[in-house]
């Protein structure tokens, strides 16, 4: 079984909302499409930013779907109901996560004016797995972690940046911070949108070394596989992609590549679906 623990399907967003777009709209019913042609056989939807914090298309696709695509939902942790909110949040059909940003407009003050210290120890309590995407801030990463033990924490795109990335090439300077999150139990890498990370074409040497290296600092029990697709198809195809880890990766047994693409997002995110 492969599960594609990161990628996006959405409509058009509304009105002025374009930030980040990097790809026209793609209906859930084609996504399955192009899932069939990669040899995809799960996914878990990640709401878009541009459609806010609307998750009714992603729960939507998922309805018409519902062997198939689990959802990751963006939610505003600056409502006045926030809290209500995340007592509820996994009684929502087919949602199984959170998806959060530092780089998003609207959320991007919130990791540094108090707003998400409500925020995490409820989702701890209720075990809701936080998806973050905060490219190298993993020092930040890491003291929420410390702090949140019980919280389930994973980190998208192995804390590199995937956007602007021909016009200036994401760096390693937080390389260290990221190997050094291997001491919290409670984080888990996703390696997803690595071919953008390292602004590569198939079948992606460096990607393979970088996965190497959290490989051999996290173990595959703390790694998923992603696509970030559509987006990723700035560098490569969706079957590519997946090849990243389905063909390359020479120095992962069979067994560890299973965990890397399926058994690992299975356990995170309590997926009803068994390798």
């Amino acid at each position: 079984m492969i599960i594609d623990s990161h990628a996006h399907f959405w409509k058009e967003p509304p009105p002025g909302v374009r930030f980040g777009a990097h790809h026209d709209p793609i209906h859930y019913h084609d996504f399955i499409k192009d899932m069939d042609a990669a040899g995809v056989d799960k996914l878990l939807q990640i709401t878009r930013g541009v459609m806010g914090f609307d998750n009714a298309f992603s729960i939507e696709g998922a309805s018409h779907y519902p062997d198939r695509i689990r959802v990751l939902g963006r939610i505003d942790a600056g409502a006045p109901d926030v809290i209500q909110q995340l007592r509820g949040w996994l009684k929502q059909p087919y949602v199984v996560g959170i998806r959060l940003m530092t780089m998003w407009p609207t959320e991007a003050p919130w990791w540094d004016d108090g707003t998400l210290e409500k925020f995490w120890p409820v989702a701890e309590a209720e075990g809701i797995p936080i998806s973050m995407y905060c490219p190298e801030r993993s020092k930040m990463v890491g003291d929420i972690a410390r702090r949140h033990p019980g919280l389930p924490i994973v980190v998208d795109h192995i804390g590199m940046r995937v956007f602007n990335i021909f016009e200036s090439a994401p760096g390693m300077e937080d390389w260290p911070n990221l190997m050094a999150l291997k001491q919290y139990p409670n984080v888990t890498i996703k390696v997803t949108g690595i071919p953008e990370t390292m602004v590569e074409r198939y079948p992606f040497p460096r990607s393979q070394e970088r996965v190497k290296e959290i490989y051999e600092h996290f173990g595959p029990d703390r790694m998923m596989w992603g696509s970030n697709y559509p987006p990723t198809t700035v560098v490569c195809g969706y079957r590519e992609a997946v090849d990243l880890i389905r063909e390359g990766c020479g120095f992962m047994n069979a067994v560890d590549k299973a965990k890397v693409l399926a058994g690992t997002a299975i356990k995170v995110f309590r997926l009803p679906w068994k390798t």
